[in-house]
């Protein structure tokens, strides 16, 4: 392919690309559906640090955790998003930080209330509380789309 056709080939594929960090919609060509993406921006009032994890005000909610590197966590990205934007269900977001306490035994944090006894299997992690209680810490991709349904 010449030089020529090359860059206009190169300026077609740029400018279909996602620029911005904004929600966009783009075609599945191969089953015409719609995809919304989502951007971590559009939940900025659901996102809390570590330390606030039992300050929330409402009686039962979950608590995704996430990081920005993560493989997993970017698969998640949209579907998880999505369930904070349109779900009744409360949810806030903790990014990573190295506030963050990675245990294999997160079983123990069944129950506990203060953020001093509390640990995440690792990314992505999804704790539901009631009561300012933690009832379930479950971790991974599969066990968080079956529990939201998503």
């Amino acid at each position: 392919m010449n030089r020529s056709k090359y860059l206009l080939l190169c300026s077609i594929l740029l400018s279909s690309c996602v620029i911005n960090n904004t929600k966009s919609t783009t075609i599945n060509s191969e089953s015409t559906s719609y995809e919304t993406i989502h951007d971590y921006s559009e939940i900025s009032d659901k996102k809390i640090i570590w330390n606030e994890m039992f300050s929330v005000n409402y009686k039962q909610y979950f608590v995704y955790f996430y990081s920005l590197g993560c493989h997993h966590c970017n698969e998640l990205k949209n579907d998880i998003i999505d369930f904070a934007l349109n779900s009744q269900e409360h949810i806030y977001f903790i990014q990573e930080s190295i506030d963050f306490v990675i245990s294999d035994n997160i079983d123990n944090t069944i129950g506990i209330s203060s953020i001093e006894n509390m640990a995440i299997l690792g990314f992505p992690s999804l704790v539901y509380i009631n009561n300012s209680r933690v009832m379930e810490n479950i971790g991974g991709i599969s066990k968080i789309r079956n529990r939201l349904k998503i």
